[in-house]
């Protein structure tokens, strides 16, 4: 039998761990450091001073524990080890892949919460600490569109609109699109698309869709083929992190973020994690043969044919990799953007580095769904980039 008890202490997530931990009870402990990490706390302390065994078994949670929150800049601590439970990870020469600590105390100043009671360089602070951010002295990005987004509508296009641009041309980009070599390979493969540092995520407009994904390789760039869209590229002017005690929608990120940058025209990158989204897709592609035969595709006896549209959110607890272009003038307010939905992928809480993370997640977490992601989208936390253009 085990009992476990959590508390918080600064920036860690505290486990007050009493009994054994053996192959009848590791998978509990697995599955509570499985959901702490997954709801953010990627800094752990295993309290053991109520211990009273350790099997190879409960190794085993504490090493999968270990290696999934290193790369996001977490850890598990061990925290008053009894002898026995000590000389386990002796024995097992595993002592020196973890921390071990014998009070609390040690943890001196790396206890606190980043910025409580503190700035430090570029990083300011929200009044309601929910906002962190730094800004950095990069010249201004570029933005274009592509191709003719007034033929959605009507389902007008025909294989003449196709507009093709290597992987190399597209930092950022979103829009309906498919990749492939030949007109043959992908021209039913359309769908709501996301470029994201060269790497491309597609879902086809057919029956039974999965995501199509194409690596960038700077030696081989692929091509991405366009009915239309917009691209942008430059480097982050302002990287920021984002959370609260309760959801914040994409739409309050994005003012969030225009006041932040001081700027109402701008591209933004996000890294989050979802507390219920709302994303749309296309059901066809919208070739002229298949124009429906009275009124658009968005008129209402219409719609329910050409749009994939849940009325409740989804994506419960996933990650969420999105981007777009936010803009306001006088009254009129945008915002486009296109996301990624995986099932997995943890995102650090500590740092700045963006790029480092999005590489992290488009190389090692398996994607579900490309969607239109609806303003009204909501979050839980997450890292974001803003491109002012």
């Amino acid at each position: 039998m085990i009992l476990t008890r959590e508390k918080a202490y600064g920036a860690y997530l505290v486990f007050e761990i009493e009994g054994r931990i053996d192959g009848l009870t590791s998978s509990t402990l697995d599955k509570l450091f499985e959901q702490a990490a997954d709801d953010g706390n990627h800094k752990l302390i295993a309290d053991f001073s109520s211990v009273s065994y350790i099997s190879s078994a409960g190794l085993r949670v504490f090493i999968h524990a270990q290696k999934k929150l290193r790369p996001v800049g977490g850890e598990v601590i061990l925290l008053s080890m009894q002898e026995a439970a000590l000389d386990v990870f002796r024995v097992s020469g595993l002592q020196n892949l973890f921390r071990i600590i014998n009070s609390l105390d040690e943890l001196g100043d790396m206890a606190a919460v980043p910025g409580q009671d503190s700035e430090t360089g570029s990083l300011v602070f929200s009044e309601d600490r929910t906002f962190q951010w730094e800004s950095r002295n990069q010249p201004p990005g570029q933005y274009s569109g592509i191709g003719k987004a007034s033929k959605l509508r009507s389902s007008d296009y025909t294989e003449k609109d196709i507009i093709s641009i290597p992987q190399s041309e597209l930092q950022f980009a979103l829009g309906l699109a498919a990749a492939g070599e030949t007109l043959q390979d992908y021209r039913n493969l359309f769908g709501e698309s996301l470029i994201v540092n060269h790497h491309y995520f597609g879902f086809p407009a057919v029956e039974q869709a999965a995501v199509d994904y194409a690596w960038y390789s700077k030696t081989h760039p692929g091509l991405v083929h366009f009915l239309h869209g917009f691209r942008f590229s430059g480097d982050f002017n302002v990287c920021l992190r984002f959370g609260s005690s309760s959801p914040v929608t994409l739409l309050d990120i994005a003012r969030k973020s225009a006041e932040i940058c001081g700027n109402e025209f701008f591209g933004l990158v996000m890294l989050g994690k979802s507390a219920g989204i709302y994303g749309l897709n296309l059901r066809k592609i919208p070739w002229q043969e298949n124009a429906p035969g009275a009124g658009d595709i968005m008129q209402d006896s219409n719609f329910a044919n050409w749009f994939d549209f849940p009325v409740e959110d989804t994506g419960l607890n996933q990650t969420i990799l999105a981007a777009g272009i936010y803009s306001r003038s006088g009254d009129e307010e945008e915002l486009h953007m296109h996301a990624v939905v995986f099932s997995k992928g943890l995102i650090g809480k500590t740092g700045m580095d963006l790029n480092l993370e999005l590489q992290r997640i488009v190389q090692g977490a398996e994607p579900l769904k490309v969607v239109h992601l609806l303003e009204e989208s909501r979050f839980l936390f997450g890292l974001a980039g803003i491109i002012i253009l």
